[in-house]
Protein backbone atom coordinates (compact mmCIF):
# COMPACT_ATOMS: atom_id res chain seq x y z
CA UNK A 1 0.00 0.00 0.00
CA UNK A 2 2.89 2.35 0.84
CA UNK A 3 4.48 1.75 -2.59
CA UNK A 4 1.19 2.58 -4.35
CA UNK A 5 0.85 5.78 -2.30
CA UNK A 6 4.46 6.77 -3.09
CA UNK A 7 3.84 6.15 -6.78
CA UNK A 8 0.63 8.20 -6.72
CA UNK A 9 2.37 11.08 -4.93
CA UNK A 10 5.25 10.96 -7.43
CA UNK A 11 2.81 11.09 -10.39
CA UNK A 12 1.02 14.08 -8.85
CA UNK A 13 4.32 15.89 -8.23
CA UNK A 14 5.43 15.25 -11.83
CA UNK A 15 2.09 16.53 -13.13
CA UNK A 16 2.35 19.72 -11.06
CA UNK A 17 5.95 20.24 -12.14
CA UNK A 18 5.04 19.72 -15.82
CA UNK A 19 2.09 22.09 -15.47
CA UNK A 20 4.20 24.83 -13.91
CA UNK A 21 6.99 24.38 -16.47
CA UNK A 22 4.51 24.53 -19.34
CA UNK A 23 2.89 27.57 -17.72
CA UNK A 24 6.18 29.47 -17.61
CA UNK A 25 7.20 28.48 -21.13
CA UNK A 26 3.72 29.18 -22.47
CA UNK A 27 3.61 32.56 -20.79
CA UNK A 28 6.91 33.45 -22.42
CA UNK A 29 5.69 32.41 -25.85
CA UNK A 30 2.49 34.36 -25.39
CA UNK A 31 4.37 37.28 -23.93
CA UNK A 32 1.85 37.64 -21.08
CA UNK A 33 1.36 36.36 -17.53
CA UNK A 34 4.99 35.62 -16.77
CA UNK A 35 5.08 37.83 -13.68
CA UNK A 36 1.93 36.23 -12.27
CA UNK A 37 3.29 32.71 -12.75
CA UNK A 38 6.63 33.62 -11.10
CA UNK A 39 4.96 35.35 -8.18
CA UNK A 40 2.53 32.58 -7.28
CA UNK A 41 4.35 29.35 -8.20
CA UNK A 42 4.83 26.96 -5.24
CA UNK A 43 8.14 25.65 -6.60
CA UNK A 44 11.30 27.54 -7.43
CA UNK A 45 11.33 29.19 -10.87
CA UNK A 46 14.22 30.87 -12.63
CA UNK A 47 15.16 32.31 -16.01
CA UNK A 48 18.80 31.91 -17.01
CA UNK A 49 20.41 33.55 -20.03
CA UNK A 50 22.65 31.82 -22.57
CA UNK A 51 25.75 32.77 -20.54
CA UNK A 52 24.29 31.00 -17.50
CA UNK A 53 23.32 34.05 -15.39
CA UNK A 54 20.08 34.44 -13.49
CA UNK A 55 17.82 37.04 -15.08
CA UNK A 56 14.86 36.26 -12.85
CA UNK A 57 14.17 34.11 -9.76
CA UNK A 58 10.92 33.79 -7.89
CA UNK A 59 10.52 34.04 -4.07
CA UNK A 60 10.17 30.28 -3.72
CA UNK A 61 13.62 29.70 -5.28
CA UNK A 62 15.16 32.44 -3.15
CA UNK A 63 13.80 30.69 -0.05
CA UNK A 64 15.13 27.32 -1.22
CA UNK A 65 18.65 28.71 -1.76
CA UNK A 66 18.59 31.07 1.23
CA UNK A 67 19.01 34.34 -0.71
CA UNK A 68 17.22 37.61 -0.13
CA UNK A 69 14.95 39.30 -2.62
CA UNK A 70 16.78 40.08 -5.88
CA UNK A 71 20.13 38.68 -4.65
CA UNK A 72 20.22 35.93 -7.30
CA UNK A 73 19.90 38.30 -10.24
CA UNK A 74 23.11 38.43 -12.24
CA UNK A 75 24.69 35.48 -10.44
CA UNK A 76 25.90 32.47 -12.40
CA UNK A 77 23.71 29.39 -12.15
CA UNK A 78 26.92 27.43 -11.64
CA UNK A 79 27.69 29.31 -8.39
CA UNK A 80 24.80 27.51 -6.67
CA UNK A 81 25.61 24.07 -8.08
CA UNK A 82 27.73 21.46 -6.33
CA UNK A 83 31.24 21.26 -7.77
CA UNK A 84 30.89 17.56 -8.57
CA UNK A 85 27.84 18.22 -10.81
CA UNK A 86 29.13 21.20 -12.80
CA UNK A 87 30.48 19.33 -15.84
CA UNK A 88 27.34 17.27 -16.33
CA UNK A 89 25.05 20.31 -15.99
CA UNK A 90 27.13 22.34 -18.47
CA UNK A 91 27.00 19.49 -20.99
CA UNK A 92 23.21 19.09 -20.67
CA UNK A 93 22.66 22.83 -21.03
CA UNK A 94 24.88 22.88 -24.14
CA UNK A 95 22.84 20.05 -25.71
CA UNK A 96 19.67 22.00 -24.93
CA UNK A 97 20.93 25.22 -26.48
CA UNK A 98 22.23 23.34 -29.52
CA UNK A 99 18.76 21.94 -30.08
CA UNK A 100 19.74 18.32 -29.54
CA UNK A 101 17.20 17.99 -26.72
CA UNK A 102 14.05 19.92 -25.84
CA UNK A 103 14.42 19.70 -22.07
CA UNK A 104 16.00 17.68 -19.35
CA UNK A 105 15.36 16.79 -15.73
CA UNK A 106 17.97 15.97 -13.11
CA UNK A 107 18.35 15.54 -9.37
CA UNK A 108 21.42 17.43 -8.18
CA UNK A 109 22.94 19.05 -5.18
CA UNK A 110 22.81 22.87 -4.92
CA UNK A 111 24.64 25.06 -2.45
CA UNK A 112 22.71 27.49 -0.30
CA UNK A 113 24.02 30.98 0.44
CA UNK A 114 25.30 29.81 3.86
CA UNK A 115 27.26 26.96 2.25
CA UNK A 116 24.94 24.16 3.31
CA UNK A 117 23.80 21.56 0.79
CA UNK A 118 20.28 21.12 -0.58
CA UNK A 119 19.03 18.44 -2.97
CA UNK A 120 16.82 19.73 -5.81
CA UNK A 121 14.95 18.28 -8.76
CA UNK A 122 15.52 20.68 -11.69
CA UNK A 123 13.45 20.58 -14.90
CA UNK A 124 15.17 22.73 -17.56
CA UNK A 125 13.44 23.86 -20.79
CA UNK A 126 14.65 26.02 -23.68
CA UNK A 127 13.50 29.63 -24.18
CA UNK A 128 13.51 31.11 -27.71
CA UNK A 129 12.69 34.45 -29.34
CA UNK A 130 10.11 35.06 -32.07
CA UNK A 131 12.56 33.82 -34.71
CA UNK A 132 13.10 30.58 -32.81
CA UNK A 133 16.60 31.43 -31.67
CA UNK A 134 17.54 30.26 -28.14
CA UNK A 135 17.64 33.08 -25.58
CA UNK A 136 18.19 31.05 -22.45
CA UNK A 137 16.51 28.48 -20.25
CA UNK A 138 13.66 28.37 -17.79
CA UNK A 139 14.12 26.18 -14.76
CA UNK A 140 11.62 24.64 -12.34
CA UNK A 141 13.53 23.79 -9.12
CA UNK A 142 11.97 21.72 -6.32
CA UNK A 143 13.57 21.12 -2.91
CA UNK A 144 13.75 17.31 -2.51
CA UNK A 145 16.24 17.21 0.38
CA UNK A 146 13.88 15.41 2.77
CA UNK A 147 12.90 12.84 0.15
CA UNK A 148 16.53 12.29 -0.87
CA UNK A 149 17.70 11.75 2.69
CA UNK A 150 14.74 9.43 3.27
CA UNK A 151 15.65 7.40 0.16
CA UNK A 152 19.28 7.24 1.28
CA UNK A 153 18.20 6.12 4.76
CA UNK A 154 15.93 3.45 3.29
CA UNK A 155 18.74 2.25 1.03
CA UNK A 156 21.20 2.15 3.92
CA UNK A 157 18.73 0.35 6.17
CA UNK A 158 17.99 -2.12 3.40
CA UNK A 159 21.69 -2.91 3.06
CA UNK A 160 22.08 -3.19 6.83
CA UNK A 161 18.97 -5.37 7.05
CA UNK A 162 20.34 -7.68 4.36
CA UNK A 163 23.70 -7.88 6.12
CA UNK A 164 21.99 -8.64 9.43
CA UNK A 165 19.85 -11.35 7.88
CA UNK A 166 22.82 -13.02 6.24
CA UNK A 167 25.30 -12.70 9.09
CA UNK A 168 23.11 -12.81 12.19
CA UNK A 169 23.79 -15.50 14.75
CA UNK A 170 20.02 -15.95 14.98
CA UNK A 171 18.34 -18.28 12.52
CA UNK A 172 15.56 -16.53 10.58
CA UNK A 173 12.78 -18.27 8.63
CA UNK A 174 9.86 -16.75 6.77
CA UNK A 175 6.66 -18.61 5.85
CA UNK A 176 3.55 -17.89 3.80
CA UNK A 177 -0.01 -18.36 5.04
CA UNK A 178 0.08 -22.05 4.18
CA UNK A 179 3.08 -22.61 6.44
CA UNK A 180 5.58 -23.16 3.59
CA UNK A 181 9.07 -21.75 4.10
CA UNK A 182 9.61 -18.72 1.84
CA UNK A 183 12.82 -17.28 3.29
CA UNK A 184 15.86 -18.78 5.02
CA UNK A 185 19.02 -17.03 6.18
CA UNK A 186 22.37 -18.88 6.22
CA UNK A 187 22.43 -19.22 10.04
CA UNK A 188 19.06 -20.99 10.03
CA UNK A 189 20.14 -23.40 7.28
CA UNK A 190 23.39 -24.18 9.09
CA UNK A 191 21.67 -24.90 12.42
CA UNK A 192 19.06 -27.10 10.71
CA UNK A 193 21.61 -29.03 8.63
CA UNK A 194 20.05 -28.15 5.25
CA UNK A 195 21.04 -26.08 2.26
CA UNK A 196 19.10 -22.85 1.83
CA UNK A 197 17.65 -24.06 -1.50
CA UNK A 198 16.56 -27.37 0.06
CA UNK A 199 14.52 -25.60 2.75
CA UNK A 200 12.64 -23.19 0.48
CA UNK A 201 9.01 -24.18 -0.13
CA UNK A 202 9.21 -27.01 2.40
CA UNK A 203 6.42 -27.13 5.01
CA UNK A 204 7.45 -25.67 8.35
CA UNK A 205 6.13 -28.76 10.16
CA UNK A 206 9.12 -30.77 8.85
CA UNK A 207 11.49 -28.85 11.13
CA UNK A 208 9.09 -27.82 13.90
CA UNK A 209 7.10 -30.58 15.51
CA UNK A 210 6.98 -32.33 18.84
CA UNK A 211 8.56 -35.56 17.60
CA UNK A 212 10.07 -36.83 14.33
CA UNK A 213 8.31 -38.82 11.64
CA UNK A 214 5.24 -36.61 11.34
CA UNK A 215 3.87 -36.93 14.89
CA UNK A 216 1.00 -34.42 15.43
CA UNK A 217 1.95 -30.93 16.49
CA UNK A 218 2.48 -30.11 20.11
CA UNK A 219 0.99 -27.24 22.12
CA UNK A 220 3.99 -24.93 21.63
CA UNK A 221 3.95 -25.41 17.88
CA UNK A 222 0.30 -24.35 17.72
CA UNK A 223 1.47 -20.87 18.78
CA UNK A 224 2.93 -20.38 15.29
CA UNK A 225 -0.36 -21.15 13.63
CA UNK A 226 -2.23 -19.00 16.16
CA UNK A 227 0.02 -16.11 15.10
CA UNK A 228 -1.19 -16.64 11.51
CA UNK A 229 -4.77 -16.07 12.62
CA UNK A 230 -4.67 -13.40 15.35
CA UNK A 231 -1.61 -11.42 14.15
CA UNK A 232 0.07 -11.31 17.60
CA UNK A 233 3.79 -11.84 18.22
CA UNK A 234 4.91 -14.54 20.64
CA UNK A 235 8.04 -15.64 22.43
CA UNK A 236 8.59 -19.31 23.22
CA UNK A 237 11.20 -20.73 25.57
CA UNK A 238 12.10 -24.39 25.77
CA UNK A 239 10.74 -25.24 22.30
CA UNK A 240 12.77 -27.49 19.96
CA UNK A 241 13.53 -27.62 16.24
CA UNK A 242 14.49 -30.71 14.26
CA UNK A 243 17.49 -31.08 12.00
CA UNK A 244 17.60 -32.95 8.73
CA UNK A 245 18.94 -36.04 10.55
CA UNK A 246 15.94 -36.05 12.94
CA UNK A 247 17.97 -34.84 15.94
CA UNK A 248 16.49 -31.97 17.92
CA UNK A 249 17.98 -28.97 19.67
CA UNK A 250 16.44 -26.48 22.14
CA UNK A 251 15.76 -22.96 20.89
CA UNK A 252 14.65 -19.58 22.08
CA UNK A 253 11.97 -18.68 19.54
CA UNK A 254 10.31 -15.40 18.56
CA UNK A 255 7.28 -15.56 16.26
CA UNK A 256 6.28 -12.37 14.41
CA UNK A 257 3.33 -12.20 11.97
CA UNK A 258 3.81 -10.54 8.56
CA UNK A 259 0.86 -8.17 8.14
CA UNK A 260 -0.04 -6.33 4.93
CA UNK A 261 -3.17 -4.18 4.64
CA UNK A 262 -4.53 -5.71 7.82
CA UNK A 263 -4.11 -9.30 6.59
CA UNK A 264 -1.60 -11.81 7.97
CA UNK A 265 0.48 -13.00 5.02
CA UNK A 266 2.80 -15.32 6.96
CA UNK A 267 5.15 -15.40 9.94
CA UNK A 268 8.84 -14.77 10.62
CA UNK A 269 10.58 -17.12 13.04
CA UNK A 270 13.77 -15.91 14.71
CA UNK A 271 15.49 -18.60 16.79
CA UNK A 272 18.70 -19.19 18.69
CA UNK A 273 20.24 -22.55 19.55
CA UNK A 274 20.48 -22.48 23.36
CA UNK A 275 22.09 -25.90 23.85
CA UNK A 276 25.31 -24.35 25.10
CA UNK A 277 23.44 -21.82 27.22
CA UNK A 278 21.52 -24.58 28.98
CA UNK A 279 24.78 -26.41 29.58
CA UNK A 280 26.36 -23.23 30.89
CA UNK A 281 23.36 -22.67 33.16
CA UNK A 282 23.71 -26.15 34.63
CA UNK A 283 27.44 -25.66 35.08
CA UNK A 284 26.83 -22.20 36.54
CA UNK A 285 24.27 -23.60 38.97
CA UNK A 286 26.77 -26.22 40.13
CA UNK A 287 29.49 -23.58 40.38
CA UNK A 288 27.23 -21.29 42.39
CA UNK A 289 26.54 -24.16 44.80
CA UNK A 290 30.28 -24.76 45.18
CA UNK A 291 30.93 -21.05 45.68
CA UNK A 292 28.15 -20.87 48.28
CA UNK A 293 29.79 -23.64 50.28
CA UNK A 294 33.20 -22.01 49.86
CA UNK A 295 31.79 -18.64 50.92
CA UNK A 296 30.36 -20.21 54.06
CA UNK A 297 33.77 -21.64 54.89
CA UNK A 298 35.41 -18.29 54.21
CA UNK A 299 32.89 -16.52 56.44
CA UNK A 300 33.66 -18.98 59.24
CA UNK A 301 37.41 -18.40 58.74
CA UNK A 302 36.88 -14.65 58.64
CA UNK A 303 34.96 -14.82 61.93
CA UNK A 304 37.85 -16.73 63.46
CA UNK A 305 40.37 -14.21 62.11
CA UNK A 306 38.37 -11.28 63.42
CA UNK A 307 38.15 -12.98 66.80
CA UNK A 308 41.91 -13.50 66.68
CA UNK A 309 42.43 -9.80 65.94
CA UNK A 310 40.07 -8.85 68.77
CA UNK A 311 41.93 -11.14 71.18
CA UNK A 312 45.24 -9.60 70.11
CA UNK A 313 43.77 -6.14 70.68
CA UNK A 314 42.40 -7.20 74.07
CA UNK A 315 45.83 -8.51 75.04
CA UNK A 316 47.42 -5.26 73.97
CA UNK A 317 44.80 -3.28 75.87
CA UNK A 318 45.15 -5.44 78.95
CA UNK A 319 48.89 -4.83 79.10
CA UNK A 320 48.45 -1.09 78.67
CA UNK A 321 45.57 -0.83 81.13
CA UNK A 322 47.45 -2.92 83.70
CA UNK A 323 50.43 -0.57 83.40
CA UNK A 324 48.26 2.54 83.69
CA UNK A 325 46.40 1.17 86.70
CA UNK A 326 49.56 -0.18 88.34
CA UNK A 327 51.10 3.30 88.82
CA UNK A 328 48.28 4.87 90.90
CA UNK A 329 47.62 1.58 92.73
CA UNK A 330 51.34 1.42 93.59
CA UNK A 331 51.55 4.80 95.28
CA UNK A 332 48.12 4.36 96.94
CA UNK A 333 49.49 1.12 98.47
CA UNK A 334 52.65 2.90 99.56
CA UNK A 335 50.61 5.71 101.09
CA UNK A 336 48.46 3.19 102.98
CA UNK A 337 51.59 1.56 104.45
CA UNK A 338 52.88 4.94 105.56
CA UNK A 339 49.50 5.94 106.95
CA UNK A 340 49.41 2.67 108.90
CA UNK A 341 52.60 3.70 110.72
CA UNK A 342 51.29 7.27 111.17
CA UNK A 343 48.08 5.95 112.71
CA UNK A 344 50.05 3.78 115.14
CA UNK A 345 52.06 6.85 116.24
CA UNK A 346 48.90 8.95 116.55
CA UNK A 347 47.29 6.24 118.64
CA UNK A 348 50.35 6.30 120.95
CA UNK A 349 49.84 10.04 121.46
CA UNK A 350 46.15 9.48 122.11
CA UNK A 351 46.92 6.73 124.63
CA UNK A 352 49.46 9.03 126.37
CA UNK A 353 46.79 11.75 126.69
CA UNK A 354 44.35 9.24 128.14
CA UNK A 355 46.96 8.11 130.76
CA UNK A 356 47.70 11.72 131.67
CA UNK A 357 44.03 12.51 132.23
CA UNK A 358 43.67 9.54 134.64
CA UNK A 359 46.68 10.54 136.79
CA UNK A 360 45.78 11.56 140.35
CA UNK A 361 46.82 14.99 141.57
CA UNK A 362 48.08 18.03 139.77
CA UNK A 363 51.74 17.09 140.15
CA UNK A 364 51.28 13.62 138.65
CA UNK A 365 49.10 14.96 135.83
CA UNK A 366 51.71 17.61 135.00
CA UNK A 367 54.42 14.93 134.85
CA UNK A 368 52.25 12.83 132.51
CA UNK A 369 51.57 15.77 130.20
CA UNK A 370 55.30 16.47 130.06
CA UNK A 371 55.73 12.87 128.87
CA UNK A 372 52.99 13.44 126.27
CA UNK A 373 54.80 16.55 124.93
CA UNK A 374 58.08 14.63 124.84
CA UNK A 375 56.34 11.81 122.88
CA UNK A 376 54.83 14.29 120.39
CA UNK A 377 58.23 15.85 119.81
CA UNK A 378 59.86 12.46 119.34
CA UNK A 379 57.18 11.43 116.83
CA UNK A 380 57.25 14.84 115.02
CA UNK A 381 53.49 15.22 115.62
CA UNK A 382 53.14 18.39 113.51
CA UNK A 383 54.66 16.68 110.47
CA UNK A 384 52.34 13.72 110.95
CA UNK A 385 49.27 16.00 110.89
CA UNK A 386 50.41 17.67 107.64
CA UNK A 387 51.59 14.50 105.90
CA UNK A 388 48.44 12.51 106.68
CA UNK A 389 46.33 15.08 104.81
CA UNK A 390 48.69 14.98 101.81
CA UNK A 391 48.71 11.18 101.80
CA UNK A 392 44.91 11.06 101.83
CA UNK A 393 44.70 13.62 98.96
CA UNK A 394 47.27 11.66 96.89
CA UNK A 395 45.44 8.39 97.50
CA UNK A 396 42.11 9.92 96.49
CA UNK A 397 43.72 11.22 93.30
CA UNK A 398 45.15 7.76 92.53
CA UNK A 399 41.79 6.10 93.07
CA UNK A 400 40.18 8.75 90.82
CA UNK A 401 42.72 7.93 88.09
CA UNK A 402 41.87 4.25 88.34
CA UNK A 403 38.16 5.08 88.20
CA UNK A 404 38.76 7.25 85.10
CA UNK A 405 40.64 4.42 83.35
CA UNK A 406 37.80 1.99 84.11
CA UNK A 407 35.22 4.47 82.78
CA UNK A 408 37.31 5.08 79.64
CA UNK A 409 37.63 1.33 79.16
CA UNK A 410 33.87 0.96 79.49
CA UNK A 411 33.31 3.85 77.05
CA UNK A 412 35.85 2.36 74.66
CA UNK A 413 34.20 -1.06 74.62
CA UNK A 414 30.63 0.25 74.93
CA UNK A 415 29.69 -3.04 76.58
CA UNK A 416 26.20 -1.69 77.21
CA UNK A 417 25.50 -0.88 73.53
CA UNK A 418 25.16 -4.42 72.14
CA UNK A 419 26.12 -3.27 68.62
CA UNK A 420 23.26 -0.79 68.56
CA UNK A 421 23.43 2.16 66.13
CA UNK A 422 23.68 5.34 68.21
CA UNK A 423 24.42 9.02 67.72
CA UNK A 424 27.86 9.34 69.29
CA UNK A 425 30.39 12.10 70.01
CA UNK A 426 33.54 11.08 68.11
CA UNK A 427 35.69 13.34 70.28
CA UNK A 428 34.68 11.37 73.37
CA UNK A 429 35.55 8.17 71.53
CA UNK A 430 38.96 9.52 70.51
CA UNK A 431 39.71 10.72 74.04
CA UNK A 432 38.67 7.48 75.76
CA UNK A 433 40.60 5.41 73.21
CA UNK A 434 43.71 7.54 73.69
CA UNK A 435 43.47 7.22 77.48
CA UNK A 436 43.21 3.43 77.21
CA UNK A 437 46.30 3.09 75.00
CA UNK A 438 48.26 5.97 76.53
CA UNK A 439 50.96 3.54 77.66
CA UNK A 440 51.57 2.51 74.01
CA UNK A 441 52.08 6.10 72.95
CA UNK A 442 53.49 8.24 75.78
CA UNK A 443 57.05 6.96 75.45
CA UNK A 444 57.07 7.29 71.62
CA UNK A 445 55.25 10.50 70.74
CA UNK A 446 53.66 13.73 71.85
CA UNK A 447 49.96 13.80 70.97
CA UNK A 448 48.47 17.00 69.53
CA UNK A 449 44.67 17.32 69.30
CA UNK A 450 43.20 19.76 66.77
CA UNK A 451 39.49 19.11 67.08
CA UNK A 452 36.98 20.87 64.88
CA UNK A 453 33.26 21.31 65.45
CA UNK A 454 31.52 17.96 64.89
CA UNK A 455 27.90 16.87 65.24
CA UNK A 456 27.11 13.55 66.84
CA UNK A 457 27.49 10.77 64.27
CA UNK A 458 25.23 7.74 63.83
CA UNK A 459 27.51 4.74 64.29
CA UNK A 460 28.47 1.63 66.25
CA UNK A 461 30.68 3.35 68.86
CA UNK A 462 32.64 0.31 70.02
CA UNK A 463 33.60 -0.56 66.44
CA UNK A 464 34.73 2.99 65.63
CA UNK A 465 36.78 3.04 68.83
CA UNK A 466 38.50 -0.12 67.58
CA UNK A 467 39.35 1.74 64.34
CA UNK A 468 40.77 4.70 66.28
CA UNK A 469 42.81 2.33 68.46
CA UNK A 470 44.31 0.59 65.41
CA UNK A 471 45.23 3.90 63.76
CA UNK A 472 46.77 5.38 66.91
CA UNK A 473 48.75 2.24 67.78
CA UNK A 474 50.01 1.95 64.19
CA UNK A 475 51.05 5.62 64.29
CA UNK A 476 53.03 4.98 67.49
CA UNK A 477 54.69 1.88 66.02
CA UNK A 478 55.69 3.84 62.90
CA UNK A 479 57.76 6.25 65.02
CA UNK A 480 61.18 4.74 65.67
CA UNK A 481 62.53 7.17 68.31
CA UNK A 482 60.31 10.06 69.34
CA UNK A 483 57.87 12.03 67.26
CA UNK A 484 54.44 13.61 67.10
CA UNK A 485 50.98 12.17 66.53
CA UNK A 486 48.34 14.70 65.48
CA UNK A 487 44.59 14.02 65.68
CA UNK A 488 42.45 16.38 63.60
CA UNK A 489 38.69 16.42 62.98
CA UNK A 490 36.39 18.38 60.71
CA UNK A 491 33.14 18.42 58.78
CA UNK A 492 32.43 18.75 55.06
CA UNK A 493 28.77 18.78 53.98
CA UNK A 494 26.97 15.70 55.27
CA UNK A 495 30.24 13.97 56.19
CA UNK A 496 32.78 14.26 59.00
CA UNK A 497 36.45 13.30 58.87
CA UNK A 498 39.08 12.21 61.38
CA UNK A 499 42.81 12.46 60.59
CA UNK A 500 45.52 10.51 62.44
CA UNK A 501 48.96 11.75 61.34
CA UNK A 502 52.38 10.64 62.50
CA UNK A 503 55.97 11.74 61.87
CA UNK A 504 57.16 8.17 61.45
CA UNK A 505 59.02 6.34 58.72
CA UNK A 506 56.12 6.31 56.23
CA UNK A 507 54.89 3.63 53.85
CA UNK A 508 56.62 2.70 50.59
CA UNK A 509 54.59 3.56 47.44
CA UNK A 510 54.46 -0.09 46.37
CA UNK A 511 52.84 -1.02 49.71
CA UNK A 512 50.12 1.67 49.77
CA UNK A 513 47.67 -0.42 47.73
CA UNK A 514 48.22 -3.48 49.94
CA UNK A 515 47.97 -2.05 53.45
CA UNK A 516 44.25 -2.88 53.75
CA UNK A 517 44.73 -6.46 52.54
CA UNK A 518 44.29 -9.14 55.23
CA UNK A 519 47.58 -10.41 56.71
CA UNK A 520 49.67 -7.75 54.95
CA UNK A 521 52.05 -6.05 57.39
CA UNK A 522 55.34 -4.19 57.22
CA UNK A 523 56.12 -4.99 60.86
CA UNK A 524 58.69 -7.65 61.80
CA UNK A 525 57.46 -11.22 62.21
CA UNK A 526 55.68 -11.70 65.50
CA UNK A 527 54.84 -8.00 65.97
CA UNK A 528 51.63 -7.78 63.95
CA UNK A 529 48.79 -9.92 62.63
CA UNK A 530 48.22 -7.87 59.47
CA UNK A 531 44.52 -7.67 60.30
CA UNK A 532 44.22 -4.31 62.07
CA UNK A 533 43.81 -2.11 58.98
CA UNK A 534 41.80 -4.79 57.16
CA UNK A 535 39.33 -4.96 60.05
CA UNK A 536 39.24 -1.15 60.21
CA UNK A 537 38.53 -0.95 56.49
CA UNK A 538 35.61 -3.36 56.86
CA UNK A 539 34.18 -1.42 59.81
CA UNK A 540 34.31 1.89 57.88
CA UNK A 541 32.67 0.26 54.84
CA UNK A 542 29.93 -1.04 57.14
CA UNK A 543 29.39 2.59 58.17
CA UNK A 544 29.14 3.64 54.47
CA UNK A 545 32.37 5.61 54.85
CA UNK A 546 35.87 5.39 53.41
CA UNK A 547 39.54 5.53 54.45
CA UNK A 548 42.15 7.54 52.59
CA UNK A 549 45.90 7.34 53.16
CA UNK A 550 48.76 9.68 52.28
CA UNK A 551 52.34 8.75 53.06
CA UNK A 552 55.87 9.88 52.32
CA UNK A 553 58.95 7.89 53.24
CA UNK A 554 60.84 9.26 56.26
CA UNK A 555 58.26 12.05 56.72
CA UNK A 556 55.15 10.28 57.99
CA UNK A 557 51.69 9.00 57.19
CA UNK A 558 48.17 10.39 57.46
CA UNK A 559 45.04 8.24 57.59
CA UNK A 560 41.75 10.07 57.01
CA UNK A 561 38.45 8.41 57.94
CA UNK A 562 35.29 9.78 56.30
CA UNK A 563 31.91 9.01 57.86
CA UNK A 564 28.35 10.12 57.02
CA UNK A 565 26.63 12.05 59.81
CA UNK A 566 23.53 9.84 59.35
CA UNK A 567 23.40 6.35 57.92
CA UNK A 568 21.50 6.00 54.60
CA UNK A 569 18.07 4.45 54.72
CA UNK A 570 16.17 2.11 52.36
CA UNK A 571 17.35 2.12 48.73
CA UNK A 572 20.20 4.55 49.54
CA UNK A 573 21.71 1.95 51.88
Amino acid sequence: MCEREDARDSMMTDAIRAFETDAVVGAHKAGTGVDAVFAHAAVGLAEVDIAGHFTRANPALERILGYGEGELAGRSIYEVMHADDLDECRELTKELLDGRIDSYRSEKRYRRKDGTQVWVCATVSLLTDAAGRPTGTVRVIEDITDRKYFEQSVERLSREYEIILNTAGWGILGTDCAGSISFVNPSAARMLGWNVEELLRRPLREIHHSAPNGTPYGEDECLIYCALHDGHSRQVSGNVLWRQDNTSFPVELTITPIVDEGMVQGVVLAFMDITEQLGVKRELHERIHELTLLNQRLEAMQTQLLQSEKMAAIGQLAAGVAHEINNPIGFVNSNLNTMEQYICDLLKVADSYATAEKAGGATAMAERFDEVHQLKESLDFNFLKQDVGELIAESKDGIARVKKIVLDLKDFSRVDSSDEWLFFDLHNGLDSTFNIIRNEIKYKADVVKEYGSLPEVECLPSQLNQVFMNLLVNAAHAIEKHGTITIRTGRQGDEVWVDVSDTGKGVAPEHIKKIFDPFFTTKPIGQGTGLGLSVSYGIIQKHHGRIEVRSELDKGTTFRVWLPVSQPRGEQA
